[in-house]
């Protein structure tokens, strides 16, 4: 039996973190590879309140996310990509490509997609939750992702 293609997007657009966590574990993905699933569903999921559209559906609330990249230090992946700059300009391609490698997982796990079908955007500036909103967001993320839609799609 052949395989249908008739549900295959004709994108996919991976943004603002880590597809495969078995590379380059942070602390985070270590902490939360030793518990189980039904922890996250008891102490991560909430339930939307009946006052708000949604109402009774089970999510991971907003605050929850925010309040994680809060906690978490923006710090360390700014200065990883002026790190990454750094090594650039000096020459130092080793270096440059152990922090490029950390930060383009996903494209290994997308391996049959042609290079022409390929794009690697890293908004220098913002952090993961400015990625999905605010100004980069509409000024220099998004227009990048609608054009390669637009073009690929």
């Amino acid at each position: 039996m052949q395989a249908s293609y008739v549900a295959t997007p004709r994108t996919l657009t991976l943004m603002a973190g880590p597809i495969d966590v078995r590379v380059n574990p942070t602390e985070v993905n270590r902490r939360a590879s030793g518990k189980p699933i039904a922890w996250f569903e008891r102490n991560m999921i909430s339930t939307v309140p009946l006052r708000w559209p949604g109402a009774m559906r089970r999510v991971y609330p907003g605050f929850v996310q925010i309040s994680a990249f809060m906690s978490m230090t923006a710090n360390r992946h700014r200065k990883a990509f002026e790190d990454l700059y750094r090594h650039l300009v000096d020459g130092d391609a080793a270096s440059a490509e152990t922090i490029k490698v950390f930060y383009e997982v996903a494209q290994d796990l997308c391996g049959r997609i042609r290079p022409d079908m390929r794009q690697h955007h890293v908004q220098v500036g913002v952090g993961h939750y400015g990625v999905f909103n605010g100004k980069r967001w509409e000024n220099a993320i998004y227009p990048v992702v609608r054009e390669f839609v637009f073009a690929h799609g």
